[in-house]
């Protein structure tokens, strides 16, 4: 089984595509980060959950597009943004070759999710931000 077990608000966010060994900034955009754990209950091994994963979802919402996309050429989305840590301060999160997990929404206001990879560190550090 899944669940979300933090959100995560992504504020002057800013995507990015890769294409022919340039990066261009393409829109910018609204982002929440989920955070999702997988796991599965034994009942023969007590009333806990083993936690198989833990896997980072970013959900976008288009606000503004600054270049046309020609799908064809791209290679790769990569995306920037701030969130605010528990202390007050923001704080610049990058993630680069995220993977379109639904379809791909390129009218305005449309919306995108992309799964993202990262490290331990960083799941760490956004699970107790």
């Amino acid at each position: 089984m899944k669940r979300v077990i933090k959100t995560i608000d992504i504020e002057k966010g800013v995507l990015y595509v890769r294409t022919n060994d340039c990066r261009y900034r393409f829109a910018k955009c609204s982002a929440e980060i989920e955070i999702i754990e997988e796991f599965t209950n034994i009942p023969g091994l007590g009333k806990g959950n083993i936690i198989k994963s833990r896997n980072l979802c970013m959900l976008i919402t288009f606000n503004h597009f600054e270049r046309n996309l020609d799908i064809e050429s791209v290679e790769a989305f990569d995306f920037a943004g701030e969130i605010l840590r528990k202390d007050g301060i923001y704080e610049k999160i990058q993630f680069v070759n995220c993977l379109v997990a639904t379809e791909l929404d390129l009218t305005q206001e449309g919306m995108c999710e992309f799964e993202v990879n990262c490290t331990k560190e960083l799941m760490r550090k956004l699970i107790n931000s």
